[in-house]
């Protein structure tokens, strides 16, 4: 009897022990998955691995006790019998300690063994999906956005290969070479003596295509050119082109600048070399020709050698004329940008520049610019010129840009929310 007890009281002692065991198991698995949390915070996953590992230890710990007490019965049969229960309930609580501890405490040999996915494994692909590799957030791109600007058409995307094109003229002008900049030399050019008379072409079916000076770095806009513009009907730009300007001051071969008298040029080519002519130049007057091109002809065929101009560097070429002195506009952001009109729109979408007009009073501007221009729509710039109506208010023309691209909603947008005509979009080439 005496031999019965004691195997009872130790099978119940080993109970006791197991279910601490469990126990404990339990609680270090809950520890080591509470730890976790605070590990991803701190981007640290050492933390977790560590309770899982003490909680191991811990039940290493209790089944040592466990053995121990059944060595103390002195009874071998029970002793056996002990250790017997204790390898048992051993293998099972280490193996679920480690599979447990690995699942949520990082990567782990066992925990590939079985298939468990560590719980470290989402929190990582997440910050590689959402935030740079020092954490920090990323910035979202709409599906819009991303499409727009991989599918952006080229400037030239809708010009026919060989089309006629209308420009201020005579040979030799910046607007020639901005023409054959965006069409290249397949296309007929027909220099003309007005940019009117240019936009005239197009308007009756002459010309497929117009180049309009719009605006200069130095001189500004081109305010009769852009009226010119406007005051054409049907008209869209379908293009830009931002030329690098090289003023360039030329005479008759062998002309000496001590005895300039007269300095002819297109009124933006005198605005530009202004601070030249000044210093070396300044008794010399100044004469505006309908284009550079047109002074370098002139001096060509007037045969003063007193007379200079200041015109493009391919002019002195052409108009067999020496060059006296390069760039008298001593800059080199001096840079214009050009209109390509044509009597159609283009119908892509995805050019990242537009045009719009606005017949408003000044008070009314702002209003509109506001509605116009979103966090995607930025302002590029505004020119105004007379609406002919009433003092104070403008015909107002409103470049603006978007990275997306001008989709026909966007388009649409712009006409109902901020009232805007619209007049062409289309895309820039840089020469």
């Amino acid at each position: 009897m005496a031999m019965v007890r004691r195997r009872v009281y130790t099978d119940n002692l080993l109970t006791w022990h197991v279910v601490k065991l469990a126990l404990t198991c339990i609680l270090a698995i809950a520890l080591g998955v509470g730890l976790e949390g605070c590990s991803q915070e701190r981007g640290s996953e050492a933390a977790s691995d560590g309770v899982a590992a003490a909680g191991a230890a811990s039940a290493s710990a209790v089944l040592g006790d466990a053995a121990s007490a059944s060595a103390a019965s002195g009874d071998a049969a029970s002793s056996d019998a002990a250790s017997a229960s204790a390898a048992s309930a051993s293998a099972p609580s280490a193996g679920a300690a480690s599979s447990d501890a690995e699942s949520v405490g990082g990567p782990s040999a066992g925990a590939a063994s079985v298939g468990v996915a560590p719980a470290s494994a989402p929190s990582a692909g997440a910050a590689s999906a959402n935030t740079s590799s020092d954490g920090a957030p990323l910035k979202s791109t709409s599906s819009e956005s991303a499409s727009a600007v991989s599918t952006a058409p080229a400037p030239d995307a809708e010009v026919a290969d060989v089309a006629t094109v209308a420009y201020l003229g005579p040979e030799g002008t910046y607007t020639q070479e901005a023409a054959k900049l965006f069409f290249g030399d397949n296309d007929e050019l027909l220099p003309q003596d007005t940019v009117a008379d240019a936009l005239a072409l197009v308007v009756d079916g002459t010309a497929a295509y117009a180049v309009v000076p719009q605006e200069n770095t130095l001189g500004g806009p081109v305010t009769e050119y852009i009226d010119a513009f406007l005051d054409a009907d049907g008209v869209s730009v379908v293009g830009e082109v931002v030329l690098p300007i090289r003023q360039t001051l030329m005479g008759l071969p062998g002309t000496d600048l001590s005895k300039v008298k007269r300095v002819l040029s297109h009124k933006q080519g005198l605005a530009q070399s202004s601070a030249w002519l000044d210093q070396n130049l300044p008794d010399a007057a100044r004469e505006e020709a309908a284009s550079t091109a047109a002074a370098a002809q002139e001096v060509a065929e007037g045969k003063d050698p007193t007379t200079v101009a200041i015109a493009a560097p391919g002019a002195a070429e052409l108009y067999k004329l020496e060059v006296l002195q390069d760039n008298v506009s001593q800059s080199q952001a001096n840079r214009t940008r050009f209109y390509v009109v044509a009597t159609h729109a283009n119908k892509l979408p995805g050019y990242e520049c537009a045009v719009f007009a606005a017949s408003i009073s000044a008070a009314d501007l702002p209003g509109v610019l506001d509605a116009a221009c979103t966090e995607d729509t930025q302002l590029v710039c505004v020119h105004d010129r007379p609406e002919g109506s009433a003092l104070g208010t403008y015909r107002y023309v409103i470049e603006l840009s978007r990275k997306a691209g001008f989709t026909d909603g966007e388009i649409a947008r712009l006409g109902t929310e901020a009232g805007l005509e619209y007049l062409g979009r289309y895309s820039r080439v840089e020469g």
